[in-house]
């Protein structure tokens, strides 16, 4: 195991372990080996600190790609503090975030390049270098030229818990919390990763999240890098089929949405074969047999496979909790599907089941090194979850917002959630989000979401308390299927629908009535609904 402290450290053990193994694919006949990478950061890194960037903080942003990559890698292991950013903000907020985090550079991808000329006028201290031109090639070929006639950077040593990269959470506006992190935050977490799942130079990760996002960069590109496996990225969301055809790879970490475009795919490829019965029929008959450790599902589900690339073995889901229906559904075919839990503030990972152990809803136990404890519980075993561990950040950038997250060593996740009698960890929702009824009971909104989310017409659901005559009312927010927007007696559907819920629910559960909302909600990068 690469057992590596700092990001450098990281780079050379790879080199060592795996010089001519597939490191990352530009596309499937073009890649560099773990060799490549190695000196490529050493070349990139040799021309920005001959430009004098050394110790300062530099930005990335734009889709998923091999120059990203190592732009980061670079930055990181050798010269300063990185700082990636979201794609999908808006010129103003990409200004903003600039300012607040004092970058002096910025590489950016040429589908960038249009909000990028709007701020480009207004911020003149500011390099901005488009990664797809003529222009980043130069800096790497000068840089190979400088370091060979002076390998200076190869003495550098950064120490593994200073701060190397600023992450933006909460949006973009002044109260926006900025979380600090160490190169040994994100390296340990990706170390004590390797020891839930077997992975090795035969696994080859799909990335289709954002890369800016502490969970893919944390799990789809240093987790297997650390064990030798390769990274391929998705060209956009609509080719994901046609790109996992090509690459063929072995684990894609997703967020419940992807999971569920996923689904939806083979559920409409099925219905059109009109083999829906046949299907759920084999899950059953499989499903029966794995009670004797007889797993044949990958045989009978072989077509569904390969129209997946067909090598698929572990798909760890985050972010969000996913539908039952959809992980009973996909785990029935034979899809490994492993849960995990963490923020961003956390590099991200806290807990995840893996390889060797299964319980549906459940993000599994905490990773080695890391504790985790539920404090303020109420009568059910329901409390804030809290944790120690290597992973935990440095700080928030504005350090008042520290008082409110860090008590005695404990970081204070805003979470809630339990343990069962395994230590097995179950996420009930977000504090912040937590009803009181009526009662003075707690109500969980993400709880009955989830029982919304069930019925099929339904395509996004929020729960909110509306006060009337000083009594707090539960009102379902829906937005519905596209097939069924404009189907008559919807509102009916939705009653019966509220009906058949409120029958099993406490009558302080109850939802008293519902909205149905022409648009989608607002979503963040990883495609959780933006709740406020």
């Amino acid at each position: 195991m690469n057992n590596a402290k700092t990001f450098k450290d990281f780079l050379e053990k790879c080199y060592e372990l795996y010089p001519k193994d597939v490191a990352i694919y530009r596309d499937i006949d073009d890649y560099d080996t773990f060799e490549d990478l190695y000196k490529k950061t050493k070349y990139f890194a040799t021309y920005l600190l001959n430009k004098g960037y050394e110790n300062k903080r530099i930005a990335v942003i734009g889709k998923n790609s091999y120059n990203w990559v190592l732009t980061y890698l670079s930055v990181v292991s050798y010269v300063g503090i990185i700082v990636p950013l979201d794609k999908e903000l808006t010129p103003t907020e990409i200004e903003r975030v600039i300012k607040q985090s004092n970058v002096d550079i910025i590489f950016y991808s040429s589908d960038m390049k249009e909000k990028i000329d709007i701020i480009s006028k207004e911020i003149y201290k500011v390099k901005y270098v488009n990664m797809d031109k003529y222009e980043f090639k130069k800096m790497q070929k000068d840089g190979k030229k400088i370091y060979y006639k002076d390998k200076f950077v190869d003495k550098i040593k950064r120490s593994d818990s200073e701060l190397s990269i600023l992450l933006f959470t909460s949006g973009t506006s002044a109260k926006a919390k900025i979380v600090k992190l160490s190169q040994y935050n994100i390296i340990r977490n990706a170390y004590n990763l390797n020891f839930r799942f077997d992975l090795d130079t035969n696994d080859k990760f799909f990335s289709i999240l954002p890369l800016h996002h502490t969970y893919e960069f944390t799990c789809s590109v240093v987790t297997p890098l650390m064990s030798g496996s390769s990274v391929c990225f998705c060209s956009s969301f609509k080719n994901i089929k046609k790109d996992l055809k090509k690459y063929k790879p072995t684990v894609i970490n997703c967020v419940p949405r992807v999971l569920e475009f996923i689904a939806l795919g083979i559920k409409m490829e099925v219905k059109n074969q009109k083999k829906e019965k046949l299907v759920n029929r084999m899950i059953k008959i499989t499903d029966f047999l794995l009670k004797f450790h007889i797993n044949i599902k990958k045989k009978v589900f072989k077509s569904i496979h390969n129209e997946l690339g067909g090598n698929l073995r572990i798909i760890p889901c985050g972010a969000a909790r996913l539908d039952d229906d959809i992980f009973n559904y996909l785990m029935g075919l034979g899809f490994n599907i492993y849960q995990g839990y963490g923020l961003t503030e956390t590099s991200p990972i806290l807990t995840v089941m893996g390889i060797h152990s299964k319980k549906n809803n459940s993000v599994g136990t905490p990773l080695k090194e890391t504790q985790i404890k539920i404090v303020n519980k109420d009568k059910d075993g329901i409390g804030e979850i809290i944790a120690k561990g290597p992973q935990v950040m440095l700080g928030y950038y504005n350090k008042s917002q520290n008082d409110e997250v860090f008590k005695k060593g404990w970081f204070y996740t805003g979470d809630l959630g339990y343990f069962d009698k395994d230590g097995y960890l179950y996420i009930v929702g977000r504090i912040k989000n937590v009803i009181i009824a009526n009662n003075g009971e707690n109500i969980y909104p993400e709880e009955l979401e989830e029982k919304i989310s069930e019925y099929e017409f339904v395509k996004e659901v929020l729960v909110k308390a509306k006060e009337v005559k000083k009594e707090s009312h539960l009102v379902a927010h829906i937005v519905l299927e596209d097939n069924y927007k404009k189907k008559k007696n919807i509102d009916n559907t939705i009653k019966e629908m509220i009906d058949e819920l409120n029958s099993n629910l406490p009558v302080f559960k109850h939802i008293s009535d519902f909205v149905i909302e022409e648009q989608e909600f607002p979503k963040t990068s990883t495609l959780k609904i933006k709740r406020w």
